[in-house]
Parts: structure tokens; C-alpha cells; sequence
């Protein structure tokens, strides 16, 4: 029996403020025929005292404070381009925000725990599958950003049911690296709460959790956590994207304990991601989400998948980070649908064993209805590993492949990322 405390926490005074206040933005007008996205939250972020109603923009800062929960209501405009975020540009003359040419966050309400658990139960209830999905954003994003990807995620996959942020307190900057890397140990406990409540209360069916460049590093952690005190699975999909974590150190101290706490996990790696390859410059180590000559593999661990998404167009901005394009958001549709890689129209890869990697004009979303590439809800039994095993000389079972050899003409952009980086 999961045992985490669900306990409302007291210090939130802005949510007791607004306790009677309605979550569903029922009357929110839909500027331009702009569709508004619905999305709950929660954040360790500091409150800016801004009004949470007038300017939610600047509702939540990057200080660190208590977990407080709540919905937001986002609105995506009617030219909206899949995999996009539309956002003001200098270039284009724009200087304001336009609902019916942006992603907006329009209006936020926070909300005590109780509220929060109804609405989310609630929400699930109207849904067509039972199943909610939780996003944690990475590095360089503020709450606004992160509460617009997240609406952006739910609208493109068409997915009918609740989307939720944890946001934790970035500086959303592209200098404060090291400021977010130091987050991440006093937020664990917030996150795995949170965690813990929407597995337990949501009354969802299948629970997915997307995390995002250094977000992966919180959630698998947190993840890793509750597989401690979970009985089965508490979480359906677990979809590392672009995962800043060090790739020796997931293999060893995290991978090993995120069964049973998740059904299948799986992991998007490229080559062509500046900001990963600046973090392994910083750390001196090879990231979880590099592939190339860095590319790592978990044949020991069945429940854990590995792509090679180097072939995908990227929408690259925040140092060139790759985020959700098109053939990344239809890959991760046939995850959440439970599709083997095979049957999401990826390859073997031709290097790495135990990998899979898209093939440009096949790659996308399999036929839902392609019931013989499904995954079985059975699982292979992992055992963990003991603390002997982890003190040995010799490598732990869950240990990652690298490649026998480099990929075969790395392109120049590979060739610059090895040299920039060392």
C-alpha cells in the first residue's frame, strides 16, 4: 500500500483565498476561435504576488515554496501548426499577445488539494479512456512556458483526457543551468507527493508521465521513489524525452527502480541536441539522451525502450533543445496507445543493439486498431539490485550497451557537437 501523505499542506494562504473558485473556466471566451485547453497543475514555485486572473504570465516565479496545486485554461489559436508553440515575434512586428495568433496562457486558479483531487476525478470521469497524463518540464522554462507546452501536448495528441503540469521552480534562463540542477533534490518530495496524489485520486484508468530534458531527472527520481512503497503499477507510460540525466547513473541507481512503479519506459535520444551536448561538456559525462557515439541501450531490462529520434525534425530553439515535433508527438500517441516500437513503424537500429530509431516517411503513429503489435500487460520480472551488487567492481546487470562502433558517416553537425563538446 502506497503510504506518501495526501495531507493538504497549510502554508498556501493564495489558495485558501480562492477556494470558492470555479476550475472548469466555463465562461472564458474563445477570442479569434481560439480553442481553449483546460490543464491542472502543480508547483513549488514562490507566488509573485502578481493577480493570478490578470496576469498569469507572472502569476509564479523561480523561487522555491510550497507545493500548491490549481487549473489554468490555455487557448491555442485557430492557425495553430502541430508540434508548435506560436509565440510573439520582433521579427514578425509583433509585440503582444494575440489569441488568435498565439498559444496564450489565459487564466489561472489555484485551488486546495481536495478541490484539485475532485476536479481532476471529475474530469477523468468525462473522459472517453480513463487516462490522464502528467508533464515535467525541463531546464530554461518558466511556469507560463511550461503550462503552454503542456496544453500544446494535450491538444496535438487530441488527448481526451486531463493533462497535467508539475512545474518546478526554473529560472528560466538560459545561463541558470547550475541554479536548476540544484532544485532538484529539495523538490523531490513536492513532486513525488504530487505524483503520488494523481496516481491515487485522479480515478484514472492508465496514468502517463512525459518529462523533458533535466525534468527527467525529477520524475524518474520521484518515480523511483514510489516504486519503493508500490504494490503494482502506479503509472501506465513513462516517456523520457530528451533526458539530461547522466547515462551510467540512470543505468545504475534509478532504471533498476522504476519497476514496478511504471509499466514500460521509454526513451528519445539524438544527436543533434546542443543543449544535451553542452550538459555533457559541463558534466564531463555522456547524457541519457545523446545517441551517436554516446547512444546507450537496457537489453536487460525488457520494460525499457530506447529510440533513436536523430532522424526527426526538431522544432530547435532554447539552445537548439530538441522538443515535441511532429513525428516525436505521433510516436509518443502510439506509446500512450500501448504500440509495440515495431508497430509505430520504427526500425531496428542498424548500430546499436537492443535500439530503435524512426525512418524517415515511415515513422508516425500506427493503426490503433493493429491489436497484434500491442503490448502485454505482463511483464518480465526485474530483480533489483542489492547493495553487494552495487558496491562490486563488476557491472550491475541493468549496466547500458554502448554501440560496438561509431555511427557510419557522422554528418558535420555530429562532427561539430564532438568537437564542441571534447
Amino acid at each position: 500500500m502506497l503510504t506518501t501523505s495526501l495531507a493538504p499542506q497549510s502554508a498556501s494562504p493564495t489558495a485558501a483565498v480562492v477556494e470558492s473558485v470555479a476550475p472548469d473556466f466555463a465562461d472564458l471566451p474563445e477570442e479569434g476561435a481560439a480553442s481553449v485547453v483546460r490543464i491542472f497543475y502543480g508547483t513549488n514555485r514562490q507566488p509573485t504576488g502578481r493577480d493570478f486572473a490578470t496576469d498569469p504570465n507572472n502569476a509564479y516565479g523561480s523561487d522555491r515554496g510550497v507545493l500548491q496545486f490549481g487549473v489554468a485554461a490555455v487557448s491555442i489559436p485557430p492557425t495553430h501548426d502541430y508540434g508548435q508553440i506560436e509565440r510573439p515575434s520582433v521579427w514578425r512586428f509583433e509585440f503582444r499577445e494575440r489569441a488568435d495568433q498565439h498559444v496564450v496562457l489565459r487564466q489561472i486558479a489555484p485551488v486546495s488539494a481536495d478541490r484539485f483531487s475532485q476536479a481532476l476525478r471529475s474530469a477523468t470521469g468525462r473522459s472517453r479512456d480513463r487516462e490522464a497524463f502528467v508533464f515535467v518540464h525541463g531546464y530554461n522554462n518558466d511556469f507560463a512556458e511550461a503550462a503552454r507546452r503542456t496544453a500544446q501536448i494535450k491538444h496535438d495528441l487530441d488527448f481526451d483526457g486531463p493533462a497535467i503540469l508539475f512545474s518546478w521552480p526554473s529560472r528560466g534562463t538560459t545561463i541558470g543551468y547550475g541554479d536548476d540542477r540544484e532544485q532538484i533534490a529539495p523538490t523531490l518530495p513536492a513532486l513525488t507527493r504530487f505524483l503520488a496524489l494523481v496516481a491515487q485520486q485522479s480515478g484514472a484508468n492508465r496514468v502517463h508521465v512525459i518529462a523533458h530534458s533535466m525534468g527527467n531527472e525529477f520524475a524518474t527520481r520521484a518515480i523511483a521513489q514510489l516504486s519503493s512503497q508500490a504494490q503494482g503499477d502506479l503509472f501506465d507510460q513513462l516517456i523520457l524525452a530528451a533526458p539530461d540525466i547522466d547515462a551510467m547513473e540512470f543505468a545504475t541507481v534509478i532504471a533498476p527502480y522504476l519497476y514496478p512503479a511504471c509499466r514500460r519506459c521509454t526513451i528519445y535520444a539524438a544527436d543533434h541536441d546542443l543543449a544535451l551536448a553542452g550538459s555533457r561538456h559541463y558534466h564531463r559525462r555522456p547524457r541519457l539522451g545523446q545517441a551517436g557515439r554516446h547512444l546507450v541501450t537496457f537489453p536487460a531490462v525488457p520494460h525499457i525502450n530506447v529510440v533513436d529520434a536523430s532522424e526527426v525534425s526538431f522544432d530547435l530553439f532554447n539552445l537548439g533543445h530538441t522538443d515535441f515535433g511532429d513525428d516525436l508527438l505521433a510516436d509518443i500517441r502510439g506509446v500512450m496507445h500501448g504500440l509495440q516500437p515495431a508497430g509505430r513503424k520504427l526500425q531496428p537500429h542498424h548500430v546499436v543493439q537492443a535500439a530503435w530509431r524512426f525512418e524517415p516517411g515511415l515513422s508516425g503513429e500506427a493503426n490503433p486498431n493493429d491489436a497484434v503489435q500491442q503490448v502485454s500487460h505482463e511483464r518480465q520480472a526485474v530483480s533489483r539490485p542489492t547493495v553487494e551488487s552495487e558496491q562490486s567492481a563488476s557491472p550491475p546487470p541493468h549496466a547500458p550497451v554502448k554501440p560496438a562502433k561509431p555511427v557510419e558517416s557522422p554528418s558535420l553537425w555530429a562532427r561539430f557537437c564532438d568537437w564542441w563538446t571534447g
